[in-house]
């Protein structure tokens, strides 16, 4: 499933990502959270909760609610979580390491989740990782 057509349909314990630009306007977050929030797009972000009016979704700094149009739901959740250790496979050509993912990114165009490893500011695709033992 392609995940910009996925809009809309965030349930709880999905994954989603926001395609928005606060300070333009664009995207209406819940005025109580909006400083939970980057001031254009984000995540990916694990999904809450709904509502009639809301969708609620896990941030670094907190819970917020976002309105559901604002709201891409990705097609599956990430192989790896911030906090978790990573091994960087050698056999793609990269140097072998092992350090803990800091943060996730998704990657539009190719449909993949991204991570950033403590010590690098190298984005790693998920094909470029394991979990480590």
């Amino acid at each position: 499933m392609n995940a910009q057509a996925a809009t809309h349909q965030a349930s709880p314990g999905g994954w989603v990502s926001l395609l928005w630009n606060q300070s333009a306007g664009q995207g209406r977050v819940h005025p109580d959270d909006a400083r939970h929030l980057p001031v254009a797009g984000g995540g990916p972000f694990l999904c809450l909760g709904r509502d009639a009016t809301y969708v609620t979704i896990d941030t670094p700094s907190g819970p917020a609610r976002v309105e559901p149009f604002s709201v891409v739901v990705l097609p599956r959740p990430p192989a790896l979580l911030v906090g978790s250790k990573a091994t960087v496979r050698s056999e793609r050509g990269l140097s072998p390491r092992t350090a803990t993912v800091v943060s996730l990114g998704w990657h539009f165009k190719e449909a993949k989740y991204t991570y950033h490893l403590d010590g690098t500011t190298k984005r790693y695709n998920e094909d470029d990782l394991e979990a480590a033992a």
